[in-house]
């Protein structure tokens, strides 16, 4: 009866493993299918907050080539002049500040002709916290001495930031939106400005505006008095500042598509580049990568096969195994055998009864006589085999006692003496 609890049990323990690998591997699925393990604005990304839909749409298009950029922004330069790249979601953490490396590599790519659309998503609690940073610094350099705990708290920058203003001629700010009654948003309109190809007037969905401090922009759309979208022209190429990235996500498309909004944004290049570098999405190639670039597959190739051959030799002897070298007749199996068991039978039967003490004074004279360093070596090699000769017809083990006989009168100690 404990038997069949204990078959009962293990089966039911089983069923509850496979059920709860089955749960895991659903769920991984699951946050695979719906992108959600990728970050906001991700191309890869297919619920509301991802912009998948219109990277599908644009590469689903004979005419436009839509890529994901995961390289990388140094190497932006790479990549064909007529381009357009989409940097959708980009932080505001440090608003009017960009790392000098990514405006230069915006300015060389734009140079060449290219296309850059920086669409921001931005939060309040970063431009309150560049205004608390600004005045902190006034606070410091308006004193003789600063306080040396304020001094210790600065970060030091590790990277060279230079301000937007001063390199592009354009500033970011903030004003928050209006809420309702039941705490949604109020989106104010934002309307069109210079451009007649795109709608009047489209919802706009948050507070950052720019200050276009070059006249080199032209103000696309305004909401509230304020510039929300704004272009340049930046070598061959264009330069555009998108204030919100809403309109370019899964939701967007599929409650308010803006169409004409979209295909300005896009322009006229052939090739558009979704960038996911900024949003964390860089590509890092390690070994596997390294030996796929370099044709390396058939060394690995060669390795597992090795691996293969040694676990096979592990588990299964290349030589028959000692059980099926064994008589299957158990009476003729002879057991107690050992080395010297083996060793005499092999002496025995390749010696001839009466040649046994010859072969073995022969033996004795050859390899333990040279080392006992005697002066009568040879008088005593001679006498042992004039003894051999005389007993050839006697039984060996008289012969034997002869020989003992013979180095006994001459002072030789044999291993039996030493013994005894």
């Amino acid at each position: 009866m404990s038997k069949r609890k204990n078959q009962i049990n293990a089966a039911a323990l089983a069923i509850f493993v496979a059920l709860f690998a089955w749960g895991i591997f659903e769920l991984l699925v699951m946050r695979f299918d719906t992108g959600t393990m990728f970050p906001p604005y991700s191309s890869y990304r297919n619920d509301p907050l991802g912009t998948k839909a219109l990277y599908a749409s644009l590469d689903s298009l004979p005419e436009i080539n839509a890529t994901r950029y995961v390289n990388p922004l140094e190497k932006l330069t790479d990549a064909p002049a007529a381009q357009t790249v989409l940097l959708i979601g980009i932080n505001t953490q440090q608003p009017n500040e960009a790392p000098s490396s990514f405006v230069k590599e915006i300015d060389a790519v734009a140079e060449k002709g290219g296309r850059i659309v920086l669409a921001f998503a931005p939060t309040e609690a970063d431009f309150v916290m560049e205004e608390s940073q600004k005045r902190r610094a006034r606070r410091l350099t308006s004193a003789n001495e600063p306080d040396e705990k304020e001094s210790d708290q600065t970060p030091t920058p590790q990277v060279e930031m230079v301000s937007l203003m001063d390199y592009w001629g354009i500033g970011l700010d903030f004003e928050p939106l209006r809420f309702d009654g039941d705490g949604g948003i109020i989106a104010p309109d934002a309307s069109a400005v210079s451009n007649s190809a795109l709608p009047e007037i489209i919802a706009w969905h948050n507070g950052l505006h720019f200050d276009l401090v070059d006249d080199a922009w032209r103000p696309i759309y305004e909401s509230r008095d304020e510039v929300v979208i704004a272009e340049r022209d930046l070598g061959l190429g264009t330069l555009v500042f998108l204030g919100d990235s809403y309109y370019l996500t899964n939701e967007s498309l599929a409650a308010d598509r803006q169409s004409e909004l979209l295909a300005w944004l896009i322009g006229d290049k052939s090739n558009v580049q979704f960038g996911e570098q900024h949003l964390g999405m860089q590509r890092n190639p390690g070994a596997a990568a390294l030996m796929r670039r370099y044709g390396l597959e058939s060394l690995i190739a060669g390795f597992l096969g090795l691996a293969l051959l040694f676990a096979w030799r592990a588990s299964a002897s290349l030589a028959p195994r000692y059980s099926d070298t064994l008589p299957t007749n158990v009476g003729d199996m002879e057991l107690g055998r050992d080395a010297h068991a083996g060793f005499s039978n092999l002496v025995r039967r390749s010696t001839p009864r009466g040649e046994v003490v010859e072969v073995c004074v022969n033996q004795w004279r050859q390899s333990v006589l040279p080392g006992l360093g005697r002066a009568d070596a040879n008088e005593l090699s001679k006498a042992l085999g004039e003894t051999v000769q005389a007993n050839k017809a006697a039984a060996p083990a008289d012969a034997y006692r002869a020989v003992l006989n013979q180095l006994q009168e001459r002072n030789v100690r044999t291993a039996y003496d030493r013994k005894s």
